[in-house]
């Protein structure tokens, strides 16, 4: 089946890998108010993903030789402003997962544990997708699904250190044709729309945004 991830700000194919003891899609975040889930896969199927990025240390200084624990590069000598000559980061690449575009989603003989494995059935129509379309300042969200979608998993979003600011949730879900999903974001929005609705034809996901329930409901009527 084909990926996707969706926000506020439209879709995007495909859904980033992450990996720490194994790859795994994730949902949500770490933290105090929050909630960050894990689809794990086969090693082979993350590996799949990786590439050469620049080292995330990339453009800090020291003051004195220093090696990066990150990817081992040392840093270079440099003049720093107002500080007088230092190290800086300015090299240094490390392997890291990219974007997971096909797979197919099993459960485990042994414990029933959900799983992506290699796509295995290319004329699969369904979808996964993660959905993380984020709340307003200080809000949060509403979300609706249709017969037709399976939630997977479901992760917590935060606003603030102690996350009481504001939240939402983020979904990895299966979408089948036909299907659809509606989010009412509450908060500051600062005059963006309110409501996004994702609809599923089974070859693509179509991203639709509205400033209030009704106008959704409108404009569906009249399509």
């Amino acid at each position: 089946m084909k990926l996707f991830t969706i926000t506020k700000s439209g879709v995007v194919e495909g859904i980033q890998v992450e990996h720490d003891t194994f790859f795994f899609l994730a949902a949500g975040e770490e933290g105090r108010g929050r909630k960050k889930v894990r689809l794990p896969m086969v090693d082979e199927l993350g590996k799949q993903t990786m590439r050469t990025v620049s080292c995330p240390e990339r453009g800090r200084i020291s003051m004195t030789p220093y090696t990066c624990p990150v990817c081992g590069e040392a840093y270079t000598p440099k003049n720093i402003a107002f500080r007088g000559n230092g190290y800086m980061h300015t090299t240094g690449t490390i392997e890291a997962p990219g974007v997971l575009q096909q797979a197919s989603v099993i459960r485990t003989k042994a414990k029933g544990t959900l799983l992506l494995v290699p796509e295995k059935n290319g004329d699969d129509k369904k979808a996964l997708v993660k959905l993380a379309v984020e709340a307003g300042f200080r809000g949060t969200t509403k979300v609706q699904f249709s017969d037709g979608v399976e939630v997977l998993k479901r992760g917590v979003c935060a606003q603030g250190k102690a996350g009481r600011m504001g939240n939402h949730s983020e979904y990895l879900i299966v979408m089948n044709p036909g299907s659809y999903a509606v989010i009412e974001r509450f908060g500051r929005l600062y005059g963006a729309p309110s409501v996004v609705r994702i609809d599923y034809d089974g070859e693509e996901l179509h991203f639709r945004r509205f400033y209030s329930i009704d106008e959704m409901e409108e404009e569906m009527a009249l399509a």
